[in-house]
């Protein structure tokens, strides 16, 4: 049934009241910019509103940031979109807003107030991502996702035992390489009584009801005995990312969960990485600030999941040691100028700080090419491939020619994916194995002066190195092996090309032994001879 249908019922099947629910939606974020004080001195604002709005209702303050009133049905919605709307109008500016549930009483209808209760704020809660809304009606809808909720909460602990908890890959691509450099665990609920549980149904309920340990220690498990079984099947190792809770970290020793799977399993750290959400760091901050400095003390990356998506992004990079930043997909949602400048911006502070990059969300080859472009490192999304069992993760792999990245190859590219390519030099990365050079990146200005030299692109580069002949060849392997021994040092020097002095300046961004990253700079000395 619609809202408007609830609406016109509410004056006629509907008894005289309805139960009305008010709760703020990042309250906690208010407290941590204004103060306890400063909270308290809003929630006595809203008090206020509140009873101007409804002068003679039964009010009353649950708990928190949670108001309820018993307000005539009549006019409940009008005037229940009215207080919302004023108190919203004082946090005009703010991350914080106000939120309402509606649940109508039948004239009949005989109900326990705390279901009532419980009803009302299942209606709340279903919008609170919405900012727009004012309220939401408890409707039949709402009423089985309640029972849905009260189903997870009673059998989490048979899901886990039983394996109704299943463990799907999303494959993570290396921009620089089209390989695949690592995958995130996401956790998947097929049920016998209600089949396909969405994320969305089970996990936010865990974590309000303190259950999200189970799941999440069934996670990391699953995590350590699939590393186990690549590495006895002599496959590829492909390093793990998962996530962790902000309730985690009240719940368990998270830590030692993690190094007892790696233990039993005999794992290195560095193939599980640990996802933390930005709005983890709200509640609890010096905790989960110790834990971090333990996870990387013992040798475990950790990322920041979700950037942006929360109200203080820059302070948490101030005050948290975070490996890598997981770009919020709300950024690519308006892949618009004004995001492209935003995400410009946050790789670019990223690399400036030593922190890695890893864009989510990724739908199309145009976001693909411009996260490319910027030189984020890594990409996650249903371009390369949405969320899916083990096994069927192995077979789009190979379909899509993804092949994984090696160990040694992954810790070269992290040192070179540091490297800033924006810049207004002209500037390109080659790989380099001790045979041969191939482009693999080309920034804007660099890709100016090979096409003022009658150079398409990169594939008209790697075909112009291969077709060298060997005098040539051996030439440009000297200058590649003398770039490589004077790192971290630029090398000079000058070829000719169709009758053209092209000046390169190059030094080695990282390697190991039998493999290495160049950056290289070019200056093309003919053209500039002749501007003259």
């Amino acid at each position: 049934m619609s809202e408007r249908e609830e609406a016109d019922r509410a004056e006629g099947v509907y008894g005289r009241d309805a139960l009305a629910y008010f709760n703020l939606t990042n309250f906690k974020q208010y407290n941590a910019t204004y103060g306890a004080e400063g909270g308290d001195d809003f929630l006595r604002k809203i008090a206020t509103v509140l009873r101007h709005t409804f002068p003679d209702a039964p009010l009353a303050r649950m708990s928190s940031d949670i108001f309820m009133a018993l307000v005539p049905a009549g006019d409940a919605q009008s005037r229940i979109e009215e207080a919302v709307q004023e108190v919203n109008g004082l946090l005009e500016g703010e991350n914080t807003y106000l939120h309402a549930g509606i649940r109508y009483f039948s004239p009949q209808e005989r109900v326990p107030v705390s279901m009532a209760c419980e009803q009302a704020k299942a209606a709340c809660d279903s919008i609170k991502k919405e900012r727009s809304r004012a309220y939401c009606i408890f409707s039949e809808h709402l009423r089985q996702e309640l029972e849905i909720r009260s189903y997870v909460i009673s059998h989490i602990d048979e899901a886990v035992e039983n394996g109704y908890i299943e463990i799907y890959y999303q494959p993570v691509v290396r921009t620089l390489t089209g390989k695949l450099a690592g995958m995130e665990a996401l956790a998947r609920w097929r049920d016998p009584v209600y089949g396909f549980l969405r994320p969305d149904q089970f996990i936010p309920v865990l974590e309000e009801e303190r259950l999200i340990d189970k799941l999440d220690r069934y996670v990391i498990r699953e995590c350590g005995r699939q590393l186990r079984r690549q590495i006895d099947a002599h496959r590829p190792i492909v390093p793990i990312s998962f996530n962790v809770s902000r309730m985690d970290f009240q719940l368990m020793d998270v830590l030692s969960e993690i190094e007892a799977v790696v233990r039993e399993n005999e794992l290195p750290r560095d193939y599980l990485r640990i996802e933390i959400t930005e709005t983890a760091m709200v509640q609890d901050s010096d905790k989960i600030l110790k834990m971090i400095d333990r996870f990387r003390g013992n040798g475990y990356s950790v990322w920041l999941d979700d950037f942006g998506s929360g109200y203080s992004s820059l302070n948490v990079l101030k005050d948290y040691h975070f490996d890598e930043l997981k770009i919020d997909m709300e950024f690519l949602r308006a892949f618009n100028d004004t995001s492209r400048k935003i995400i410009t911006s946050v790789v670019m502070m990223a690399k400036a700080i030593g922190i890695h990059t890893l864009a989510e969300g990724v739908e199309t080859r145009e976001q693909v090419r411009f996260l490319r472009s910027i030189g984020c490192e890594k990409i996650q999304g249903y371009h390369y491939g949405r969320p899916m069992p083990y096994d069927e993760l192995l077979v789009h792999c190979q379909e899509r020619h993804l092949r994984a990245e090696t160990r040694e190859e992954a810790r070269i590219y992290e040192k070179a994916g540091l490297f800033n390519v924006i810049m207004a030099s002209p500037v390109a990365l080659f790989l380099d194995d001790g045979r041969n050079l191939y482009m693999a990146y080309e920034n804007d200005a660099y890709r100016k002066v090979m096409k003022g030299v009658g150079i398409s692109g990169r594939r008209a580069v790697n075909w112009i190195i291969h077709s060298l002949d060997d005098a040539r060849k051996e030439r440009l392997r000297a200058y590649a092996d003398r770039v490589t021994r004077n790192r971290p040092c630029k090398v000079s020097e000058t070829f000719l090309l169709d009758g053209r002095r092209l000046r390169v300046r190059a030094k080695t961004l990282a390697g190991l032994p039998g493999f290495h990253i160049h950056m290289a700079e070019i200056v093309d000395l003919t053209r500039d001879a002749d501007s003259l």
